[in-house]
């Protein structure tokens, strides 16, 4: 197949690898793919080379050490050009109709590079999930055991921006889809902060994960009816291995779950780093029910909150 298939006539681009005094073209509309392939291993890993820059149609591209950058306005993404011509087509997508939320599932723990900048080192990690932000802030006072302060809601993509609510929004992004992004984050309260994040691993994938991980609203608790009571919680489980309480009064909690067998029929949940986990049983799970027991014995019902 040859690689102008994969663009159309106002996407296509050319990149250069320069080696050297010679120069290459990375693809062109009459290149194949097995001459890409060819071309990247040229370049080793710690290869001298050059950096070399392209514009057009208001994208500027590059080769930067064993990186593709791409940048068109206030957004960036860096691709591994080991990844090759998979993922050029959904980084032109990104850059000219705004990020996929693909691109950013996932929970990204913030990368503390100043430890002295307490500014920069406010917030402890950002998710993303189903449409949905989850954003914690760190202990201010670290001597003093307290509940993290979490951030829940809706977010949206408004072209190289993501808007997180009424919390605050991200932008001028820099996606490295090495699992690794750099942003500037605002709100109305605060100014804009420079932030670097690292994205952690999902929980394995597997059928009972996938079942698990949605919202659920408990109906039961020891067999009595949670409406109308303290009880009435909704929980969100995470890939990311993120455990969300939202509580009758709209509080928020939030904690850590993994499995603990083989059969994944029980989980692990923990509200301080597992120091002390909770013991779950599940005695079913399925896409419209989900009943577990806990370690004192007591029974939970769930059905999917939404």
């Amino acid at each position: 197949m040859k690689i102008n298939a994969l663009l159309n006539p106002l996407q296509r681009l050319v990149f250069v690898v320069s080696l050297g005094a010679a120069s290459f073209p990375l693809f062109a509309g009459s290149a194949q793919e097995a001459e890409l392939d060819a071309l990247l291993k040229l370049k080793k890993p710690g290869s001298a080379q050059s950096r070399m820059v392209t514009e057009e149609n208001g994208i500027t591209q590059e080769i930067d050490g064993e990186y593709l950058v791409v940048t068109k306005g206030d957004m960036t993404i860096r691709m591994p050009l080991a990844f090759g011509l998979e993922k050029l087509q959904e980084i032109i997508d990104m850059l000219n109709n705004g990020l996929n939320p693909s691109a950013i599932n996932g929970k990204w723990e913030v990368v503390a590079e100043d430890p002295e900048n307490t500014e920069n080192n406010r917030y402890v990690s950002f998710e993303f999930d189903e449409g949905n932000f989850i954003v914690v802030e760190s202990n201010a006072q670290p001597t003093v055991q307290t509940d993290p302060v979490v951030h829940f809601g809706a977010y949206k993509i408004q072209n190289q921006m993501i808007a997180l609510g009424d919390f605050g929004y991200m932008q001028n992004i820099v996606l490295d889809l090495a699992n690794e992004m750099e942003f500037s984050f605002g709100s109305e309260e605060d100014s804009e902060i420079p932030i670097k994040v690292r994205k952690v691993p999902n929980v394995a994938e597997s059928e009972q994960t996938n079942l698990l991980c949605r919202t659920w609203k408990l109906v039961r608790r020891g067999g009595v009816e949670t409406f109308d009571t303290q009880y009435e919680d909704t929980i969100l489980f995470t890939k990311a291995g993120t455990y969300l309480v939202t509580y009758p009064n709209q509080e928020l909690g939030i904690a850590q779950w993994r499995w603990v067998d083989i059969g994944e029929t029980q989980f692990e949940y923990s509200w301080d780093n597992w120091q002390e986990p909770g013991l779950v049983q599940i005695y079913e799970l399925e896409a419209a029910s989900f009943k577990v027991e806990d370690k004192a014995a007591i029974s939970y019902e769930f059905v999917p909150a939404n």
